[in-house]
């Protein structure tokens, strides 16, 4: 689930599957792409719109770096304490 938010806060913008918690900071078409686990084609045409629009890549990775200054490690560790305690 963290990966996606490791790429953002080096800049990038992530194309996830929409599994392990992603939604959590990953929003659709805001700081990322959120894809079907069994859609490498849906995955693969994000990744060419994010190649092809240079206006929309800096906008979404603008958008991701501002969820990662907002998401500390201190979230991280109630997230994974309330995920073990259940």
């Amino acid at each position: 689930g963290r990966m996606g938010l490791e790429g953002m806060s080096a800049g990038a913008v992530p194309v996830l599957t929409k599994s392990g918690g992603v939604d959590r900071y990953a929003q659709d078409g805001e700081n990322a792409f959120l894809v079907d686990l069994d859609s490498p084609e849906e995955a693969a045409e994000r990744v060419i719109t994010l190649a092809k629009n240079r206006e929309l890549r800096l906008k979404m990775r603008e958008s991701g770096q501002n969820i990662v200054k907002n998401f500390t490690e201190q979230q991280a560790a109630e997230d994974w304490k309330k995920l073990l305690t259940v």
